[in-house]
């Protein structure tokens, strides 16, 4: 149900990122050895990207919900972070993060 503002009530955001993440991990399996790696650590510096188990991956919004929330729970703007640059990314879309921390230039 949603309130007059247009968003929906906490308790159901968080069931529906709950069902959200738990649709990406299961369109995104692990194989028995494999694990997921933060996205921007892998453009940043590879060799030392933060790794992740279905357990504990967290997952980024590549376009910000914040001015992108028809893309909330679109599993293609998914993708898994670790906790230092989601911090750091806060709601900047991947290109704006990539240009404030000079890896892409304007």
């Amino acid at each position: 149900m949603k309130r007059r503002s247009g968003y929906l009530k906490p308790g159901k955001q968080a069931a529906l990122w709950s069902e959200t993440r738990a649709e990406w991990i299961k369109e995104h399996p692990l194989g028995k050895h494999e694990y997921y790696i933060c996205y921007i650590c892998w453009i940043v510096d590879p060799e030392h990207a933060s790794v992740f188990t279905e357990t504990n991956v967290m997952l980024d919004h590549v376009k910000s919900r914040a001015r992108h929330p028809e893309l909330r729970t679109d599993l293609t703007n998914l993708r898994p972070i670790c906790a230092h640059h989601n911090k750091e990314k806060g709601s900047l879309d991947l290109n704006e993060y990539l240009i404030k921390i000079g890896v892409v230039q304007i």
